[in-house]
Formats: structure tokens, C-alpha cells, sequence
């Protein structure tokens, strides 16, 4: 009994140290949400409101980009909501970050087929990566700002004109620990662990 309590212990302990938490305030894009049957909200220039923690910049060239529901809509990847990007907006928001710290971004995306519409570009700081796949995807990169927080934003800068949609949800940024760091951690719970074992 005191060998089973000892080993759940020690992955209370752990658990927290290896499983990174995601930096990203309401990356599910899931608050405040609203009611159905209306399936969407259009997000207009500046619009800070509709989706928490996330602001819109738009062109006002075409239709606006939105955020839906996955009653009226095939195209959610996980939760009620998602975002359909469309041509000539962004979202973004601030992550905490320290400087020349290793971080994960990840996000699911389906890219609109229109063969004018350009890749996602995402920028994360001074960092900018483009996207032209479907999928989840992950971007590594390095802090470098010294500033206590980094700006994150999703661009869709395709040519002027309607329905350039990229889908947008899942989204996350995690602290990614050395490998070194981690394997020595684990190390040195399992030796205490041990030793815990061996004294009861």
C-alpha cells in the first residue's frame, strides 16, 4: 500500500514538470462562444470581443472572416468553434515569453483550394513562417525579444476577392525543455523514488 502510494505520488510530482501548458489564452478559440441557431459571427476590423483574448484586423475587401459553429459547419476541428480566415485579415494576441527559451507552436489548419489565395503566414515576434499544408502543424523557434510578452498573429494576405478561407483552431504555444534537462529529471525522481521504496 505505501509502494502504491509513493509511485502515485512521485507522477503528481512529475507530471507537472514534464507536460508543458499551453501560453496561449483561449487557442481552442472557444470563449465566450454564442447561441445557435445563429451558425457564425462576422469579425470586423478591430473587434477584440468576439473571440477572447484574439484581436481582428481586417481590410474591409470582401466578405469578413468569421467565427463558426460546428452545428452549421463541417469545417471545426475540435470544440464547438473555428475560425475561417479569410482573404485579407489576421488575428492576433500575446504570449508570455523569456528570452532564447525554446518554444513549440502548434495549430490545426485547412487551406483554402482557390488557387489565388496564398499560404497561411504566421508571425510570432520578429519570426515569420508560411504554411501551405492542411493539417496540424508545428513551427520550433527561439525567443528572442526581451520584452516580457510576444506578439502572435495568423495572416491571410491573398489577392483581393471573396471566399480565400483558411481554417483555423487548436492553437498552442509550449515551452520545449532540453532533452537533457528532462532526462536528468526523470533520473533523478526514479533514484528518490527508489530509495523512498527501499526505507518503507
Amino acid at each position: 500500500m505505501k509502494h502504491t502510494f509513493l509511485i502515485c505520488m512521485f507522477f503528481l510530482f512529475i507530471a507537472p514538470l514534464v507536460c508543458a501548458t499551453n501560453l496561449v489564452f483561449n487557442g481552442d478559440l472557444e470563449l465566450p462562444g454564442f447561441s445557435i441557431p445563429a451558425y457564425y459571427r462576422y469579425l470586423y476590423n478591430g473587434d477584440s470581443t468576439t473571440i477572447q483574448g484574439w484581436t481582428i484586423s481586417d481590410d474591409g475587401i470582401g466578405e469578413a472572416s468569421y467565427i463558426m459553429h460546428r452545428t452549421g459547419y463541417s469545417g471545426v476541428y475540435e470544440g464547438n468553434y473555428s475560425l475561417s480566415l479569410n482573404q485579407g485579415s489576421s488575428i492576433r494576441t500575446t504570449f508570455a515569453t523569456i528570452a532564447n527559451t525554446n518554444y513549440r507552436l502548434s495549430f490545426y489548419t485547412a487551406l483554402s483550394s482557390n488557387p489565388m489565395a496564398t499560404p497561411m503566414r504566421v508571425k510570432i515576434g520578429t519570426n515569420v513562417a508560411t504554411f501551405s499544408q492542411s493539417g496540424t502543424q508545428t513551427y520550433d523557434f527561439t525567443a528572442s525579444t526581451t520584452n516580457a510578452s510576444t506578439l502572435l498573429e495568423f495572416i491571410n494576405d491573398a489577392p483581393t476577392g471573396d471566399f480565400k478561407i483558411h481554417l483555423l483552431d487548436s492553437i498552442s504555444i509550449v515551452q520545449v525543455p532540453e532533452a537533457s534537462s528532462v532526462f536528468f529529471l526523470l533520473l533523478g525522481s526514479t533514484f528518490s523514488l527508489y530509495f523512498l521504496r527501499k526505507k518503507f
